[in-house]
């Protein structure tokens, strides 16, 4: 039986393939722990480090009630990310995953419109997490 030399690339390639090398990149993921405006675990420095990295990237949301700022009260309440200058921009694929905050808000609002078309939802979740300017935060001018 004659093999051709089409078959023997087809193979080549579908092993280097496999092998890693024709691979796209894995995403990274950076996961926010706390309501900080900057340093470890804080939205801030999730989108530097995932500026700084090329590829893919995934923004997920872990803040725990305790020692981080929360307002509300009972099941609904909330984290909130004060921040005190503009946050960078995001240069590359970036995912921020909001759903991931585990839910500690669990109020909705009912018979809403959202959106610039103005789509009608039955219900709203209310958000787990708030990012708001602080009280030092000078908006930019133009």
């Amino acid at each position: 039986m004659k093999r051709s030399n089409s078959n023997c690339l087809l193979v080549s390639f579908c092993l280097l393939g496999s092998a890693g090398m024709l691979q796209p990149a894995v995403a990274n993921v950076y996961t926010v722990t706390n309501t900080a405006d900057a340093g470890a675990g804080s939205l801030r420095q999730a989108l530097l480090d995932a500026n700084a990295n090329p590829g893919k990237d995934t923004v997920r949301f872990q803040i725990l009630p305790a020692g981080n700022y929360f307002e509300g009260s009972a099941q609904n309440s909330y984290a909130v990310i004060r921040v005190n200058t503009a946050l960078p921009i995001i240069s590359g694929a970036l995912f921020i995953q909001g759903s991931s905050q585990s839910n500690t808000n669990t109020g909705s609002t009912s018979s809403s419109s959202v959106g610039v078309d103005n789509i009608a939802l039955n219900g709203i979740s209310e958000p787990d997490i708030y990012l708001v300017p602080s009280t030092t935060f000078v908006f930019p001018t133009n």
